[in-house]
């Protein structure tokens, strides 16, 4: 969470700015429930939440996935970068092999010149994702 809190920083300083997404789907629920565990993805819990160091900023966008893990599935991602001029994206995050991997092979299919900060990404069952 430190580098990515460092990454956004940056971004935020050079007047790129930060785009922020999150995933709150129902499947993440049921399964989760099915197997006994706590709720992630979920409103109000710790998957939903923006961690310390990236939090929203009055001005920076935030789009909410419910039924996709890729950004470029939500309503408005696509057409909320192409606005901004923006053509190489940056992508750090959870989880790395899913959301993160899902958005950044489409960005690519799309002509974007994608990169994940592989620094600044984590899988589903590494230590630091509380599973």
């Amino acid at each position: 969470m430190a580098n990515t809190g460092r990454a956004v920083a940056a971004a935020r300083a050079s007047g790129t700015g930060a785009v922020h997404v999150r995933f709150q789907g129902r499947a993440w629920r049921q399964r989760d429930e099915a197997l006994g565990r706590r709720p992630k993805c979920l409103e109000g819990s710790w998957g939903a939440e923006f961690a310390a160091g990236v939090e929203l900023r009055p001005g920076e966008a935030v789009f909410t996935r419910r039924a996709c893990f890729d950004a470029f599935l939500g309503d408005g991602f696509e057409r909320h970068l192409v606005a901004r001029g923006v053509r190489h994206p940056l992508f750090a995050g959870l989880f790395a092999h899913i959301c993160v991997d899902s958005t950044a092979r489409t960005a690519f299919r799309k002509g974007f010149e994608a990169t994940v900060l592989r620094d600044c990404t984590t899988g589903l069952h590494s230590p630091t994702s509380r599973s």
